[in-house]
């Protein structure tokens, strides 16, 4: 079996926050926040690469209303999933944001490279058809690095390493995407808000 790629999803207390109306009563957020979509789909790695995604720091003032916000300087999360348990860790040998006026993020240039992230075993649970429960053990390897994007600007994210395996062999990943901003400003109601966990 071919190693596989996962995203790990989240509860991030909160759904995106766009297009949506609060009534006039009951509990209600103000949403001010920012998110960072890929500005096309991206495609198949031909071998084996690291999920990504940008971590905004989402904050929600309580649970019975108030703000949902998010502030710089933002993250990025990786996570890579294996189920042939061949990979010992991922190291990040390049580490660049670029915006679109050509500047590159100070945070990004700060980071202390090699960056690396062991593999730690995982069994994950689910059920299947007859209701019987199906286990699988893998190893999977995630983490964040922090401080990296300090603007809300599109910008073009570089990172290159490898994949260590567990006789000290590298194999490459090198990964380029462009991140567009998506903006919101509404009021969300409360079972809008807890709907999206």
């Amino acid at each position: 079996m071919k190693a596989t790629i996962s995203l790990i999803c989240f509860c991030t207390l909160m759904p995106s926050c766009s297009q949506s109306n609060a009534g006039a009563s009951g509990l209600s957020y103000k949403c001010d926040t920012v998110m960072f979509v890929p500005v096309a789909p991206i495609p198949p790695a031909a071998g084996p690469q690291p999920n990504i995604h940008i971590d905004t720091n989402v904050k929600m003032s309580s649970m019975f209303g108030g703000t949902i916000k998010t502030s710089p300087p933002y993250s990025i999360g990786i996570d890579y999933s294996d189920e042939t348990f061949t990979y010992a860790e991922a190291e990040f040998t390049k580490l660049v944001v670029t915006y679109n006026d050509g500047t590159d993020d100070p945070g990004a240039a700060a980071q202390k490279l090699p960056l690396r992230f062991a593999a730690r075993p995982y069994e994950a649970t689910n059920s299947v058809a007859g209701g019987r429960i199906e286990k699988t053990r893998l190893l999977v390897i995630s983490g964040k690095i922090s401080g990296v994007i300090s603007q809300d600007k599109p910008f073009t994210l570089q990172l290159e390493g490898n994949f260590i395996t567990n006789d000290g062999s590298k194999i490459p990943f090198a990964i380029k995407h462009k991140y567009e901003v998506q903006r919101d400003k509404s009021i969300k109601s409360w079972s809008e808000v807890m709907s999206g966990c």
